[in-house]
């Protein structure tokens, strides 16, 4: 039976990563408001990030990039 629980703490960064940034994509570009109740999941998962990319030396700058990058029509 397969588990829902990431074990590669790199491939678990990168998939709440992708959630993060489709969340932003919704809520930000496309002013989706049907998101609000996910509002405790994205936080969870944005302090699991933050976690995460601390441990791998990452700056507070450097997840916001990789969050947002390509979110925003035309900033890339």
């Amino acid at each position: 039976m397969p588990t829902l629980v990431q074990t590669d703490p790199k491939q678990a960064m990168r998939d709440n990563m992708v959630f993060l940034r489709e969340y932003a994509k919704r809520v930000i570009v496309e002013k989706d408001e049907s998101l609000t109740p996910l509002g405790d999941v994205k936080t969870a998962l944005v302090q699991e990030v933050w976690n995460a990319g601390r441990s791998y030396g990452l700056t507070e700058r450097d997840l916001v990039v990789l969050i947002y990058q390509g979110v925003f029509p035309g900033a890339d």
